[in-house]
């Protein structure tokens, strides 16, 4: 089947070279593999689909923990900063106590875990296969483990414990093949911490109460001691003491208040004394009110002063001076003022008798305190050591109470000990499974596919080093590209049915395969517009030559130069021009058996083959070469001295001569052979050569090399070209102006 027919590019238009960006060249390259990459993400979703299948479902339970407050401490008072910085220390602390060993080896006795069938289920469906536990034993990993082993492995496999953000909240979670028993082993595994917790504070208390005992009866005996100390220090010094304090300290406190209070009363009983003798001196009645008022009898005469001083006055003003009963009146009120005064006479008397008592008084508790003083210097060396002796005892009388009362809290936690931990969320029966999460899976398993066939496609793409773009081809062989020949798909196992020629002579030319013959049945074909272009592209002949010799070769076997070589060959006789076709593959005689296999077949030996056989309708012959056999002798293989001569004789029968040469892998003979010819074409099959193999077999052929005049793409697979072009341009850049399928 033939492809849709495309213009034949022209050569100038395929010979551009263009830097592609990479991001682009990327996206050419997932194009170029898409089928890797869709082979991939399948596989990938395959994968996802078994494991879905096979993955058995998990359930999970989850309940929340509140840590309240700190653990009690029996042996010290924590301070702020140390609450402050053990916070997180004591959520990482709860964290890994309901992790421990401990606290699952504890939970799988108490609750009789091996001996639950649900549970032992489990364990069983955990174990490896056959193969894996071979090799852990193999590798020395494994072994025969016990139940209790394997039921810690598979707890600490399923239990998840986190904290929640930055709150004082533990998340404990238990997934399971079964919804009840998640809630269940959740459930346990709460209560296991709890009694952890428990055991812990109890054991904690219990070790506090016993050293606690210890000290408490230690410090009691120091107290006791330093208690003895003191008294027997005082006794020897004869520092007695009364509520507390020394006898001696309390003697002259109490002095020292009485002198404080005795120069006191006589600075009043001066300053009383002083005032009073003032008022007598001066005589004047008017200060001697404020001290009458402390007499009776001063106050008594004061009165009766002044009622008869006030009615002589008035009896003065109406009847004069000299009347008799004023007189009488005047002096009646000096008699009152000379007795008035002389009682404060007295009363002065009595102010200095104070007042000589209270100085005397004085003096003597100044000289008492003297004495005193100088008593309790002389003690001041013991008082130093009974000082040191009592904060001594002090001290251990304060460490005594303070233990004491940490041993009544720690014997009420050993009775009942209180844990600092809350459970705020009990563990619930789930009603969906946790696991496997299919659109996470799935999501997971898309992605890994995608980037796994990009990345694959990406390495292949780049590593693919097999000739596609005509600059590649004209950069390696150095000649123009003339055309790209589309792949024209026949059936993989073809062998040619020469029964539908009947022709007359047994020598004729019989294509028996659609594609030897494509130019003749398909003249406005993609192929055959290229065939033309190379014919039209060929050097005019020098003068004196009949006939132009045409080589069409090719890297390797299998690239199509018989193919096109046998069409070159039949586009130029149906332009009428008489063509011969020389096979000249030694090894692979493929022109000859497509085109003259009933020939051959004929032929009992290659000495009696008919070389030149002709095309009964075109002016096209070929020279064939017989199959070479294993009976074949030395002088039936080796003709290619007769070939040439016959090639030198068909020089002047033939207008063109088109040869197939062996291909270039083919070493020394392809080179003898390419002496004969004028110039070559270069038969390159599309994506089946590498760069470096086709230089390579230029470098090892410099004759074929040298001699190359125009290349052609052969197989081109036009619906993946535009992937090669400029960055994914459309063939149609690359295509001429000119010819049938231009435009």
């Amino acid at each position: 089947m033939q492809q849709a027919e495309q213009q034949a590019p022209a050569p100038p238009a395929m010979e551009r070279e263009t830097e592609v960006d990479p991001l682009t060249r990327l996206w050419l390259a997932c194009r170029r593999q898409g089928k890797l990459i869709v082979y991939v993400l399948g596989a990938s979703l395959c994968g996802w689909v078994i494991y879905l299948t096979l993955a058995a479902p998990l359930y999970q339970s989850s309940a929340s923990i509140h840590v309240l407050a700190e653990d009690p401490d029996y042996w010290r008072k924590a301070t702020d900063a140390d609450h402050a910085i053990s916070l997180d220390e004591k959520l990482a602390s709860q964290l890994e106590l309901v992790r421990s060993g401990e606290t699952f080896r504890r939970m799988i006795e108490d609750s009789d875990l091996l001996e639950q069938q649900h549970f032992i289920e489990e364990i069983a469906q955990e174990r490896p296969g056959a193969f894996l536990a071979w090799l852990r034993t193999t590798f020395g990993k494994g072994g025969v483990a016990d139940p209790k082993t394997e039921a810690l492995a598979l707890i600490e496999t399923r239990l998840t414990v986190k904290r929640l953000g930055d709150s004082s909240v533990l998340s404990i979670t238990y997934a399971a093949r079964s919804p009840q028993a998640a809630a269940a082993m959740t459930g346990r595994v709460v209560q296991a911490y709890f009694d952890a917790r428990q055991r812990i504070q109890t054991e904690a208390a219990r070790r506090a109460v016993e050293w606690l005992s210890a000290k408490v009866e230690e410090l009691r005996t120091q107290t006791l001691k330093q208690a003895a100390a003191i008294e027997a220090f005082r006794r020897k010094h004869g520092l007695l003491a009364s509520e507390g304090r020394l006898i001696g300290d309390q003697r002259l406190s109490r002095m020292t208040e009485q002198l404080v209070l005795a120069q006191g009363d006589l600075g009043e009983a001066e300053a009383r004394s002083r005032k009073l003798e003032a008022i007598l001196a001066a005589g004047d009645m008017n200060a001697a009110v404020a001290q009458s008022l402390a007499s009776p009898l001063v106050t008594e005469l004061r009165q009766d002063y002044l009622e008869a001083a006030r009615r002589g006055a008035d009896l003065e003003a109406k009847y004069g001076a000299g009347h008799q009963q004023a007189r009488r009146l005047k002096g009646e009120a000096e008699e009152y003022r000379r007795q008035m005064f002389e009682e404060l006479s007295r009363i002065a008397a009595a102010y200095r008798a104070e007042e000589e008592m209270a100085r005397g008084r004085v003096e003597a508790l100044k000289a008492n305190i003297g004495q005193a003083g100088a008593e309790k210097s002389d003690l001041d060396a013991e008082q130093v050591t009974l000082r040191d002796l009592e904060n001594r005892a002090d001290n251990a009388r304060r460490l005594y109470l303070d233990h004491l009362a940490r041993l009544d809290t720690a014997r009420q936690e050993e009775n009942l000990p209180e844990i600092s931990a809350k459970l705020i969320s009990p563990p619930t029966v789930p009603a969906t499974p946790s696991s496997p999460r299919k659109a996470l899976s799935l999501f997971v398993a898309f992605c890994l596919g995608l980037g796994s066939g990009l990345a694959v496609a990406a390495l292949r793409d780049f590593s693919d080093r097999k000739l596609r773009r005509p600059d590649q081809l004209r950069r390696v062989s150095g000649a123009p590209v003339l055309g790209l020949i589309p792949l024209i798909e026949r059936a993989p196992a073809f062998h040619p049915d020469f029964t539908a020629f009947p022709i007359s002579r047994p020598d004729s030319i019989r294509m028996a395969d659609a594609i030897d013959r494509h130019a003749f049945d398909n003249p406005r074909s993609r192929m055959t517009d290229v065939i033309r272009r190379t014919l039209a592209h060929q050097t005019p002949l020098e003068k004196g030559r009949s006939a132009r010799v045409v080589g069409v070769v090719s890297c390797e076997a299998g690239e199509g130069k018989t193919t096109i070589a046998a069409n070159l060959a039949s586009l130029s006789a149906l332009k009428g021009q008489r063509t011969l076709l020389v096979d000249a593959d030694h090894v692979n005689p493929e022109a000859s058996r497509r085109l003259a296999r009933h020939v051959l077949e004929a032929t009992e030996r290659p000495s009696l083959f008919p070389s030149l056989l002709r095309h009964p309708s075109t002016p096209l012959s070929l020279l064939a070469r017989p199959e070479p056999s294993r009976d074949s002798g030395p002088g039936d293989y080796d003709r290619s001295a007769d070939m040439d001569a016959d090639i030198e004789k068909a020089k002047g029968d033939f207008d063109l001569i088109v040869i197939d040469l062996p291909p270039l892998a083919a070493g020394h003979v392809v080179e003898d052979a390419a002496t004969r010819v004028d110039s070559i074409l270069l038969v390159v099959e599309w994506g089946g050569v590498t760069e470096a193999a086709l230089a390579e077999a230029l470098r090892n052929a410099p004759t074929i090399a040298t001699r190359i005049t125009g290349a052609l793409f052969n197989k081109v697979r036009f619906d993946k070209l535009p992937l090669y072009l400029e960055g994914g341009a459309p063939a149609s850049a690359y295509l001429g102006q000119g010819g049938y399928f231009s435009g």
